[in-house]
């Protein structure tokens, strides 16, 4: 078996692209149409992080690496975007996966990229790659009729202004950088991925209306903005659409209680979904009824330190924090060893050390606990965590948790 570069073997990249898109249906049983080759699906997906396994002349596994940007506490991260992981079934459990895995990750440090970031297909295979679960999507639904907000904030000034969402980027760009710079595990974005998140061909919407967007805003500009789309449904006569939330960030509150007001009592739909919400999103504190919304929460991105100290210092902590932990990495061996991990608000510090570890644990659960979210007290209650000292646990615990807990706005 060999991994090389995609577009080796292959007359042009749209003869590239179309084999990704066989070896990708053969995996996961979705296929890409030709209208989808040629889109912005693919605009962001770069020639030479993307790579082919092939045993002989069969091409047997596929794999990808997107150039992110990763909001952290304190700052952003290049990093990683792991994607496009996939592998015939006839070449399953063979080490197609671990070897373009392997790939990828050399790829990440090749390009001084500390973490490495993915969306799980299958929960089950990445922690065993050391990949921890990083951040949580809350999956919302709520009816209308129950839909009422009390106690929500309210600003006379704002205005609500209604667009094709391919027409928003200047509009809403401001937003999301904001949403970067302020909470952990969001990728920054260019056009090229407002093309990809907005490409919205009526072939691809099973029925839903235009993917469209509201912006919150008054004199001073724009507060906050949402993108959605509803889809018709009658049962027996009566309306029962459904009005499907893609992105909803703001500024402040009032303004995310506007957006919010304008999908309840949105005319004909009889209930609001969204799939990728933000765990601590205010509108469940809001609703008058909320035992009525459906709230599931779920994984979402997953985080893989590649170059230990690297990552570490490209953070602060919420609090001051001086600790030796001993790491496990079995895939990485200049990960694990002693390190003494220091720091605080102004930035933190990793360093080798032959002092005595007061804690040891995988670099998996420093892969979950990175961004700011997990909780290294129940990964110790689950036995992941050996505290020799006592204390330190709790020291690690609280300087490498956020009080606004990370989020990822997107699949990639």
């Amino acid at each position: 078996m060999q991994i090389r570069n995609y577009l080796e073997g292959f007359a042009d990249r749209e003869a590239a692209l179309r084999k990704i898109a066989e070896v990708d249906e053969t995996a996961f049983g979705e296929g890409f149409t030709e209208e989808e080759l040629r889109s912005p699906i693919f605009g962001v997906l770069d020639d030479d992080r993307t790579f082919l396994a092939w045993d002989a002349d069969q091409v047997v596994g596929v794999s990808a690496n997107f150039s992110l940007d990763v909001s952290v506490p304190g700052g952003s991260v290049p990093t990683a975007g792991v994607s496009f992981v996939g592998v015939r079934p006839t070449h399953r459990r063979r080490g197609v996966m671990t070897a373009m895995l392997d790939i990828l990750h050399a790829d990440g440090l090749s390009r001084n990229e500390p973490i490495a970031a993915l969306w799980a297909a299958d929960a089950a295979i990445y922690p065993r790659f050391g990949y921890g679960r990083a951040t949580r999507r809350l999956f919302t639904e709520i009816r209308r009729a129950h839909g009422a907000l009390t106690n929500a904030p309210e600003d006379g000034s704002i205005r609500l202004r209604m667009m094709n969402s391919s027409d928003d980027y200047s509009l809403t760009h401001p937003i999301y950088s904001a949403v970067h710079a302020s909470r952990g595990g969001v990728p920054a974005v260019d056009n090229r991925w407002h093309e990809r998140q907005t490409w919205d061909p009526p072939s691809s919407r099973e029925g839903a209306s235009s993917l469209y967007t509201v912006v919150a805003e008054d004199d001073n500009g724009v507060r906050g903005f949402m993108r959605y789309n509803v889809k018709p449904e009658w049962t027996d006569s009566h309306d029962n659409g459904t009005f499907t939330i893609y992105r909803l960030m703001s500024r402040d509150p009032a303004a995310h209680a506007a957006l919010w007001r304008y999908a309840l009592t949105f005319d004909l739909m009889a209930k609001v979904k969204w799939f990728n919400a933000p765990i601590d999103d205010p509108v469940q504190l809001w609703l008058e009824y909320p035992r009525h919304a459906t709230r599931q929460f779920e994984d979402a991105l997953y985080v893989r330190l590649l170059d230990l100290p690297s990552a570490i210092t490209a953070r602060t902590f919420s609090t001051e924090c001086d600790v030796v932990v001993h790491v496990t990495d079995s895939r990485f061996p200049e990960n694990a060893g002693r390190w003494r991990i220091a720091g605080g608000p102004h930035g933190a510090t990793c360093r080798q050390t032959k002092d005595p570890a007061d804690l040891a644990l995988d670099i998996r659960v420093l892969g979950a606990a990175y961004l700011g979210d997990a909780s290294l007290s129940e990964f110790a209650k689950a036995g992941w965590i050996e505290e020799n000292r006592p204390g330190t646990l709790g020291a690690l615990d609280s300087a490498l948790r956020t009080d606004t807990p990370p989020y990822c706005p997107f699949v990639f």
